[in-house]
């Protein structure tokens, strides 16, 4: 094996020094250009500008990145290059991680810019009974005893579909509301609801599907993904909580509270407009309006009534 291997070096050599007589230089080396030769201007210019080994992608590439950063915005770098590359493969272009972080280290600026716009966007014309969300919270009365109180929120308009006390966590006795509900505002697209067993009960789901409704559960431990009845709720709780309610008076709480969430409270995202406004498709009412202070202060607005 080794006369083998010295027997290739001296072929190797053989063939290198073969080569130097007939081209008159070593094989396989570039020749360096000569001082007088180099344009110094262009070699300045291309040391001043930002190293990239490929060529400049194009703008909307760059802007692409920026918006999957602005929206994945804990995702790491390999993670939004993948999503990008899988995006636009029909189109050819791909980024790497580096390329990504590249943009993203130059336009931070803009991220957040963007970010903050899609937080505080405002959705498009809202559509009543797409979606309701339905859901139970708790309420102390003066005797410190638990009440049982049944929500339900229209998800375009934030009106207030129900809001009253019930007495059996059944499904018999949800079907039984929404049942009234429904003779009385019509049939949404879907209830959005919880995990809880009278929410997701076969009754529950053949009921509705009878009905023409469809029913969507959100994940276990996941309140956010019903967020629209858990910030009314918030609502609701936090002012009730700080005035007493007696035993007898809490079905009349629970009305005035509504009837101040629909037609006197206003609301950002509906563009000012309160959510009966939103439901019935109305501009902003104009005029005299009649101040409202209930609940020992917890309900302060001004009322603006519909002048025909």
């Amino acid at each position: 094996m080794k006369v083998l291997l010295k027997l290739l070096a001296s072929i190797w050599t053989s063939l290198r020094k073969l080569a130097l007589i007939l081209f008159g230089r070593r094989p396989h080396r570039r020749r360096r250009p000569k001082p007088d030769q180099i344009d110094l201007d262009a070699h300045l210019s291309r040391l001043a500008g930002p190293w990239c080994r490929t060529k400049k992608k194009p703008a909307w590439v760059e802007t692409e990145v920026i918006r999957l950063r602005a929206m994945g915005y804990g995702l790491g770098y390999a993670r939004i290059a993948g999503a990008f590359n899988r995006m636009y493969a029909h189109l050819g272009e791909r980024v790497s991680k580096s390329t990504v972080q590249r943009i993203v280290n130059a336009n931070r600026e803009a991220i957040s810019a963007l970010r903050r716009e899609h937080k505080h966007a405002i959705p498009k014309s809202p559509l009543r009974n797409v979606i309701w969300a339905m859901d139970l919270c708790v309420v102390a009365d003066s005797t410190a005893r638990q009440r049982m109180v049944l929500g339900m929120v229209d998800h375009g308009t934030r009106a207030c579909i129900a809001l009253i006390e019930i007495h059996h966590r059944t499904t018999a006795a949800l079907l039984r509301e929404l049942y009234a509900r429904f003779r009385k505002f019509g049939f949404p697209k879907c209830i959005r609801v919880d995990n809880d067993a009278a929410n997701k009960s076969k009754l529950m789901r053949s009921v509705l599907w009878l009905l023409g409704v469809r029913l969507q559960t959100t994940d276990p431990g996941c309140p956010w993904q019903n967020g629209r009845i858990e910030r009314f709720f918030g609502t609701f709780k936090s002012a009730i909580k700080k005035i007493a309610v007696a035993p007898g008076d809490l079905t009349d709480r629970l009305t005035q509270f509504r009837a101040f969430y629909n037609f006197a409270r206003e609301h950002q995202n509906l563009k000012g407009r309160t959510p009966a406004e939103a439901w019935s498709g109305a501009r902003k009412a104009v005029g005299d309006g009649v101040f409202i202070d209930a609940w020992s202060g917890q309900l302060v607005a001004w009322y603006f009534p519909k002048h025909e």
